[in-house]
């Protein structure tokens, strides 16, 4: 019997708490939500050579659409928060994150970054650039030896 009443009784609560819940607000706001509100997909999402940082390009929540993504990076550890990158850093440092081709044994990449050529050494994160000239070097790949860079220039290997 109190079995019964207790039933009845939640029979009775859940339909009255269910009514006080306030009802979804139909402003243009909520209706129209998109990536100004949450943020946009981060975009051009690459690893750090020692593979503690990971870095992107992003437009933060709040920002207006018609801004240009700004860099940022993240520590590859649960928790982390975004942080920006700001425009030195991302020139002094950008070779370090460019893709390119990897030496066989694994340690070097060679690398095009902003026109010029640079090799990454993975194992100790220093990075040499290899040329500087006003035209653009492109597409750099490791000699099967290792021992050699062959590029691209004004259509040239």
């Amino acid at each position: 019997m109190k079995k019964v009443i207790a039933f009845a009784l939640l029979g009775i609560a859940l339909p009255i708490g269910a009514q006080q819940t306030k009802p979804f607000d139909f402003s243009i706001r909520n209706i129209m939500r998109g990536p100004e509100l949450y943020g946009r997909q981060p975009n051009d999402v690459r690893w750090s050579a020692d593979s503690k940082w990971i870095y992107f390009t992003w437009l933060e929540p709040g920002s207006d659409w018609r801004e240009t993504p700004k860099q940022f990076r993240v520590r590859a550890i649960p928790g982390s928060k975004p942080e920006r990158v700001s425009i030195q850093q991302v020139d002094s440092t950008g070779s370090r994150f460019a893709r390119g081709d990897r030496s066989h044994n694994g340690r070097y990449s060679a690398v095009e970054f902003n026109g010029d050529l640079y090799i990454n050494d993975l194992t100790t994160g220093t990075t040499r650039r290899l040329t500087q000239t006003v035209e653009q070097e492109r597409n750099p790949q490791f000699s099967s030896d290792d021992r050699q860079i062959f590029f691209v220039r004004n259509n040239n290997i």
